[in-house]
């Protein structure tokens, strides 16, 4: 004759054993597409930083130790004084976040988002410096390529 009381024993454990795995199945599952809409919206708010063109406006930029240089769009103003190089890129943001220049690295305004742009700087036959970016790194992910 049958243990009916082992038989519903088994029963419920293999009943709470599959509820169990759902739970953990289903859980993992909306941890995953919680990370994928995160990602999409961080890469809906995140700046990008390039050359201008060259119809935008004239900028002037001055230093600490009362130099200035006034550099046109889509150019780079280069000055050698006393043996000092001063550098001024035209940049701009063609990202959907603000960008917030802060040293050698960028990000959004919340200092999130760090990126980290080369840019290549070249002297043309006119004798005018143009700078291009060339690559970007975001440095708060995980594989930063």
């Amino acid at each position: 004759m049958a243990d009916w009381v082992t038989i519903s024993s088994l029963a419920t454990a293999g009943g709470t054993l599959t509820l169990a795995m759902t739970t953990y199945l289903s859980v993992r599952s909306a941890n995953q597409a919680a990370r994928t809409a995160e990602r999409t919206l961080l890469a809906e708010l995140r700046p990008l930083v390039i050359q201008s063109s060259l119809d935008d406006a004239d900028q002037r930029i001055g230093f600490m130790d009362n130099v200035g240089l006034t550099v046109p769009g889509g150019t780079t103003g280069v000055e050698i004084i006393e043996r000092r190089i001063y550098l001024v890129f035209s940049l701009r943001n063609v990202g959907p976040g603000i960008a917030v220049l802060h040293g050698g690295l960028y990000g959004d305004y919340e200092g999130g988002q760090r990126v980290i742009t080369r840019f290549g700087v070249a002297r043309d036959d006119d004798g005018v410096w143009r700078h291009s970016a060339v690559r970007h790194w975001q440095i708060d992910r995980s594989d930063p390529r």
